[in-house]
């Protein structure tokens, strides 16, 4: 190749990578990371690209000065969610064959008339609202998630939330209150061995406990970060919303952009996670109070499986029943697995 043709290449290159990022550059980046995307400023996020060059999967890569970034090609799709496979519009669109149907996200779309007709069904990850979740000014940021898209809301609230509201009897539970202790600004139980208890077998890779019965901690933020620090996590049971399943990273506080689309876009259901910790939140500028807490749904969803959400306003009625339990060292395996066989061979004679 001519030198004059490579000089024209590394200018080009330099171009896209000093005005518009790696902006065009065909390749998978952020997608073929571990953990493909990172919250806040991470200058470790980056993926090799142009032979000694790197680009960012952080979600401050494009906030360089005068616009600038050094995103990675793929990162608007991988870690903002855009350009979403079938999210063109195509109600009120031309047809030729009426009778033909496809599939926008959750919902069916027909042709009649030479028009495409969809059912309007509510579904799962709403991009507009993904939209605008990623532009406005959130505590928390939002995500398509390759499992949630094409499923319809409704599905979600059934498939995904497991837990019914407590009844009345339940709710009266009486309440352990326990002496209050000087709380940290954070706290997060895996870091700690509140009573030093290990697996009877010896074996370092699991820790085996017996429980008491399950009791109610009071509502009071003071009372559960307490009980945290005490005796270890707690169950919350408490409202997950439409935009709850987006949720990516931050402090999750419930929007009102479905309710700004009209009823059809909003549900509602009950849902019961640990409560591991808090903490407080300064990457907006502003102190923001959280619950740190486990979910259920595998670790690509929210910070590897975890979620922050707003703490002491019982938001989402984080707060409103909180369950907790004493943890009690178990006995010998072999003497409970020398019970059993007594109690199966007995049932035989």
């Amino acid at each position: 190749m001519p030198p004059n043709s490579v000089l024209f290449l590394l200018v080009i290159c330099a171009t896209i990578v000093d005005s518009r990022g790696f902006f065009g550059i065909p390749g998978d980046y952020c997608s073929t990371r571990t953990h493909t995307c990172c919250e806040n400023r991470d200058d470790d996020c980056t993926v090799p690209i142009l032979g000694d060059h790197l680009c960012y999967c952080d979600m401050f890569c494009d906030r360089g000065p005068d616009g600038g970034n050094d995103c990675c090609p793929d990162f608007e799709a991988t870690c903002r969610g855009k350009d979403i496979q079938n999210d063109q519009r195509m109600d009120g669109e031309s047809c030729s064959m009426d009778g033909d149907t496809k599939e926008k996200n959750c919902e069916k779309c027909t042709c009649q008339n030479g028009l495409w007709k969809c059912d309007g069904t509510a579904c799962l990850i709403q991009p507009d609202i993904l939209e605008k979740l990623h532009t406005g000014r959130f505590s928390w940021t939002a995500r398509n998630y390759s499992a949630f898209w094409g499923r319809s809301l409704s599905d979600g609230i059934k498939y995904r939330l497991g837990t019914l509201f407590p009844e009345r009897s339940v709710q009266n539970m009486n309440e352990i209150l326990i002496k209050p202790r000087e709380l940290p600004e954070h706290f997060d139980s895996r870091d700690n061995d509140r009573r030093g208890l290990r697996c009877p077998s010896g074996s370092q890779d699991s820790t085996a406990f017996k429980m008491t019965p399950p009791y109610k901690v009071s509502s009071r933020e003071e009372d559960i970060q307490t009980e945290l620090m005490t005796n270890g996590p707690v169950q919350a049971t408490f409202v997950v919303h439409e935009d709850f399943f987006m949720y990516a990273g931050g402090v999750y506080q419930h929007s009102d952009l479905a309710a700004q689309k009209g009823a059809s876009s909003v549900a509602e259901g009950y849902h019961s996670v640990r409560v591991l910790g808090w903490g407080v939140d300064h990457s907006t500028g502003r102190p923001i109070k959280y619950w740190l807490c486990a979910n259920s749904w595998g670790t690509q969803w929210g910070e590897d499986g975890y979620f922050k959400i707003l703490r002491g306003d019982n938001h989402c009625e984080i707060e409103s029943f909180v369950v907790g339990a004493w943890g009690k060292g178990s006995k010998r395996r072999r003497r409970f697995k020398m019970r059993k066989l007594r109690r199966f061979r007995k049932m035989f004679k």
